[in-house]
């Protein structure tokens, strides 16, 4: 009787287990899923976030660049017809040739149009994550990787108008050194401007 009982309490032992061990397993499965489920609803939010900031960045610049595009059109035309009339002096005229110019250079500077792209581009890439994670059932662990590759890249690209400085300040940098180095290089003992033709001595016949 008592290894009768001992059998029954250690089956009955063994069947508790399991059964608790199967409640722990249908309580992880759906812990599991709500964790995935609030990462990818996380994740959807920053991209909204990011969207609603890109969008707003790219209607900015689409603005000024349309301001100083029309502003620049309109200062022109106001000065020729002013000139051509003999409306107003000639300091005004000056005046309204200055503005024409500072509109252009500030567009120019600030780089309008390309910051408008460079915006639009990068939404767009963002749009395209976030219809793959709804449509496409690309996983957060993919997304993520794709969505730092492309702040990434693009920050590399981000128009900042300072290339346009160098650029214009470069060849004429290359030029003086070169001047330079140049003069040096006459100077120099033994160079190719100071030195002095050799005599080539008759062959024998």
């Amino acid at each position: 009787m008592d290894a009768h009982k001992c059998r029954s309490s250690r089956f009955f032992i063994r069947r508790k287990v399991m059964q608790l061990s199967g409640d722990l397993a249908s309580i992880r499965l759906p812990m599991c899923n709500l964790d995935e489920k609030q990462s990818k609803e996380e994740f959807l939010n920053v991209l909204s976030g990011q969207l609603v900031k890109e969008h707003q960045w790219e209607s900015n610049n689409f603005f000024c660049y349309h301001i100083a595009m029309w502003l620049s059109i309109v200062i022109s035309f106001c000065s020729t017809i002013l000139a051509a009339f003999n409306l107003v002096s000639s300091a005004a005229l000056s005046i309204l040739s200055a503005a024409t110019a500072v509109v252009l250079l500030l567009d120019k500077k600030f780089m309008f149009p390309q910051r408008w792209r460079w915006h639009n581009e990068r939404r767009i890439h963002l749009e395209k994550i976030r219809n793959q994670i709804n449509f496409e059932g690309l996983s957060i662990k993919e997304a993520s990787a794709s969505f730092n590759d492309l702040i990434i890249s693009m920050e590399r690209n981000y128009p900042t108008g300072i290339d346009i400085i160098i650029h214009a300040v470069a060849p004429k940098k290359d030029a003086d050194d070169g001047s330079a180095a140049d003069a040096v290089k006459e100077h120099q003992p033994g160079s190719v401007g100071t030195q002095k033709p050799t005599k080539r001595k008759p062959k024998p016949p």
